[in-house]
Parts: structure tokens; sequence; C-alpha cells
């Protein structure tokens, strides 16, 4: 009997309104969302392995020892004339996501050098009077060298980018230069 009594609801003419209320027109805009939340995901997506494949492409980010800098980077600074001719690279980090060279910090063996966007701000290695390093967790390193004149540089080396190499090579040269005053 009670198959029978659910067979009757389901023919009561309450069951039947339900049922044709609920047509193509109905479910057209969840259709749509629908549609529209993949696209954008596919894009989305899409765009993401596209910076991946960028970002791999390109040099390998960090701070480059004299004998690892990129020839992007060696080309840049004899077109800009970044250095004198009696310098040589010790330590080169580009701050750029893009790794052009149009923001960068240089260690020669004379000076350290802070280059932004065609204009440079030097020490030379002589001339130093502190320098300044702090470690941020969110930020990366942060260095301010201090002049004897009061001229000082700030920059920063990202997270994972070898900061500790800039910091061994920078306070080895500055020490030599000091134990030669």
């Amino acid at each position: 009997m009670d198959s029978q009594q659910n067979q009757n609801n389901f023919q009561e003419p309450g069951y039947q309104n339900f049922r044709n209320q609920r047509n193509n027109s109905d479910l057209k805009p969840l259709y749509y969302l629908l549609i529209g939340c993949g696209s954008l995901g596919a894009i989305v997506f899409i765009g993401f392995i596209g910076l991946i494949v960028w970002f791999a492409s390109g040099p390998d980010s960090g701070v480059k020892l004299s004998n690892q800098i990129d020839p992007y980077a060696k080309k840049y600074l004899k077109e800009h004339k970044v250095l004198d001719d009696s310098e040589e690279v010790v330590a080169y980090y580009d701050e750029t996501v893009s790794m052009d060279g149009t923001k960068a910090v240089i260690l020669t063996s004379k000076r350290i050098i802070s280059h932004v966007e065609g204009s440079n701000t030097s020490i030379d290695l002589k001339d130093i009077d502190d320098i300044q390093h702090t470690e941020e967790p969110i930020t990366g390193d942060i260095y301010v060298i201090t002049s004897t004149n009061g001229k000082s540089i700030k920059f920063e080396i990202a997270p994972l980018n070898q900061a500790d190499a800039f910091t061994t090579v920078l306070m080895k040269s500055w020490n030599a230069v000091k134990q030669k005053k």
C-alpha cells in the first residue's frame, strides 16, 4: 500500500506543476554562469602557465659573482658605461623581475654602485665608513652603506636570491681595503 500511495503522490497535479515550471529557460542563467566561470578559470590557468614559462625562459635571478654574470648584464654594463675601465665586477644583483639591468647593485674591485634607470650612485670601497645589514623575513636582506663624508646607499636583496654570497664578498672587499690603509 505504501508503494501505491507513493505513486499517487507523483501523479498529483502539484507535482506535475513543479516539473513543468522547471523548463529550459530557468536553467539558462545557471548554464551561462557555469560557462563564464569555466572560461575565466581556463584563462587564469593559461596565464599562470604562461608566466611560469616566461620566468623560466629568462636568466636566473639572484646574486651573481664575477664568474656567473649573464651576457645580458655584461652587455648592459658596457653599453651604459656603468664601470670604469680599471674596474672588475666582483658581485652583481639585478633587482628587476624582467632581468633587464635597469635597477642593479654592482660591487666592483673599487666601489659599490647602485644603478637605477641610467643613474649611478656609488661609494668607493676605501671611503666606506659603515655597512649596516639586516635580514627581514618578507623583504629580504637590507643594506645601508655609509661613506666617511655622509653619503649613503640603501638597497635590498629579495629572499632566496643568495644575499649571503653578496654579504661575504662585500665584507671581504671592504676589509681588504681597510687593511691597506
